[in-house]
């Protein structure tokens, strides 16, 4: 864990970035590059958390009343969740990853 870093664009545009810490002749250095890049929908993600045991998997939430999971590897949803009437503001994994918990409006 703590190799990764995420950002979300208001464009809808979700990146994953590596990061790799380097020693250079005395001098700490990183390296960050985009590792994987998913296009959503434009203006919709309100939060983005990863997982608390692993840097696999993180869990997104937006004004499109969804949560949804993805494979931090592949950038595939694994899991859409729905039942909000309202934007979802935040959505979290609980401390063992066996659950999400969301927050909307509604």
């Amino acid at each position: 864990m703590g190799d990764k870093l995420a950002s979300v664009c208001k464009d809808g545009s979700l990146c994953i970035w590596s990061i790799k810490w380097q020693n250079r002749q005395g001098l700490q250095t990183v390296e960050v590059k985009c590792a994987l890049a998913i296009q959503t929908k434009m203006n919709t993600l309100q939060s983005l958390n990863w997982t608390n045991t692993t840097d696999d998997w993180f869990v997104t939430a937006g004004k499109d009343k969804y949560a949804t999971v993805w494979d931090a590897k592949t950038g595939k949803q694994v899991l859409k969740l729905e039942g909000h009437q309202s934007s979802i503001q935040a959505a979290i994994f609980s401390h063992d990853d066996k659950r999400v918990f969301t927050v909307g409006i509604d």
